[in-house]
């Protein structure tokens, strides 16, 4: 309702729902460029479960993004750790496309 008063476009950064789909007429308004899911307080693996149950949900990533970083990491460590990051992210983004009836029953 709050969207169609629009006289512009907007993205949205909510934080993760657990219930798929919650925001699914949100993605879906005309008015909504895009909605950004934020990781909260959900562990990595937990963020990146959620969101691949979400179809169209873009990661915006911070917490979980940084999860195992340490300030007393090798370089070596610290990169792995990044990388690893970065594949279950774009995992949890891939399977959104992959079949959205399947994640629905998750």
């Amino acid at each position: 309702k709050h969207l169609d008063a629009l006289n512009s476009y907007v993205i949205l950064k909510l934080t993760m729902p657990s219930v798929p789909n919650f925001y699914q007429e949100c993605i879906d308004h005309p008015n909504c460029l895009c909605v950004l899911a934020l990781s909260g307080g959900y562990s990595q693996q937990d963020a990146v479960e959620l969101l691949s149950r979400n179809p169209k949900m873009i990661a915006s990533f911070s917490r979980a993004f940084t999860e195992g970083l340490k300030a007393d990491q090798s370089d070596e460590d610290f990169q792995g750790t990044l990388e690893k990051s970065i594949r279950l992210i774009i995992q949890g983004q891939q399977q959104q496309e992959e079949s959205p009836q399947d994640q629905q029953e998750l």
